[in-house]
Order: C-alpha cells, then sequence, then structure tokens
C-alpha cells in the first residue's frame, strides 16, 4: 500500500497518515477554504492505480486518516460512496488542483491528455477543458493562478496551455 504522512510543523513529529491508494501517489491538493463548513478539512490525492481520493484531515490528532470519497478513474464510478455520481472519466489521473477561492473545482490531469474540472465535493463533472485523446501525451502538471482565473496544464511534450477557467454559479 501507499501512504499519504503528515508531520507537525512545529514539533516535527508524524501527526497523521492516510493509507489506501494501491499505486504511486503522484498528487495532492488541500482544499484551499477551511473555513467553509460543508467542505472543511478536505485533502485530495491523485494515484497510479487510477484513484481520486478525498480525505477528512479534521478530527484525531495523531492516527489513521479515512478517505470520505473515493473514485475509480477507470471505470468513473465512486467505489466508497456508491450513492454519489461519480466523473465518466478514463486514463490514470496524474494531478489534482483545487482551484483557489473556489474550493468547489478540482481540476484532474490524466495520462490521456484530459484536463477535467470537477465538483469538489463529490466529484461530479463540472466541465471537461480537454478531451482524452488517442495517442496524447499525458498532463503531468496543473497549476491554477492565484485568483483562480486560469488553468495552466503541462504535459510530457513540453506543452504548456494556459485555460480560462469557466465561471462558477454560486447557488442561493
Amino acid at each position: 500500500f501507499y501512504r499519504v504522512l503528515v508531520w507537525s510543523a512545529v514539533s516535527g513529529r508524524l501527526c497523521r497518515w492516510y493509507d489506501g491508494h494501491n499505486g504511486t501517489i503522484v498528487s495532492w491538493s488541500w482544499h484551499p477554504n477551511p473555513e467553509e463548513e460543508s467542505s472543511a478539512h478536505i485533502m485530495a490525492t491523485a494515484s497510479h492505480d487510477g484513484t481520486i481520493r478525498l480525505w477528512d484531515i479534521a478530527g484525531e490528532p495523531s492516527g489513521a486518516g479515512k478517505h470520505t470519497l473515493l473514485c475509480d478513474a477507470y471505470s468513473g464510478a465512486p467505489v466508497y460512496r456508491s450513492q454519489l455520481g461519480g466523473p465518466q472519466m478514463t486514463g490514470t489521473p496524474s494531478a489534482v488542483a483545487y482551484r483557489p477561492h473556489v474550493g468547489d473545482v478540482l481540476a484532474v490531469a490524466s495520462v490521456d491528455g484530459a484536463v477535467r474540472l470537477l465538483e469538489g465535493e463529490t466529484l461530479e463533472l463540472f466541465t471537461e477543458l480537454a478531451p482524452p485523446r488517442r495517442q496524447a501525451k499525458a498532463v503531468t502538471s496543473l497549476c491554477w493562478s492565484a485568483e483562480g482565473d486560469y488553468l495552466a496544464t503541462a504535459d510530457e511534450d513540453g506543452l504548456l496551455r494556459v485555460w480560462r477557467a469557466p465561471e462558477v454559479q454560486e447557488e442561493d
């Protein structure tokens, strides 16, 4: 198994660990708005095992953490909370990044060249910026601009793309 370790910046001690991935963990992202009660203390991870996991990082100060949602990128179906609809995804995820100031959006890149924006708590597909492409190079990196208006992606060919992020409608 593969493990995410969280260390105390103050004491240097191991605070918490997160088990569950069966392949190399290739990317993680902290939720940018921990003060929001509904999505407080969430971390997203992507792995070569084809899964994206959301982890609740609040709670006990030490010990093993548990994932709150797991999405199998091969089938597109969440396998932890099966009642939720998952993103229809192909390809192993290669990078994840929460959108700053709008933590309800998680950008996900994959080895088939796709770049998708998912709802940050349920992993439902919000929009697809780049569809999967045959013989495409893997998108290896994602980075949001400071205000979350743009998303930069880089792929194995050395191509850097900058995407204008779609508007997110606030729910009343």
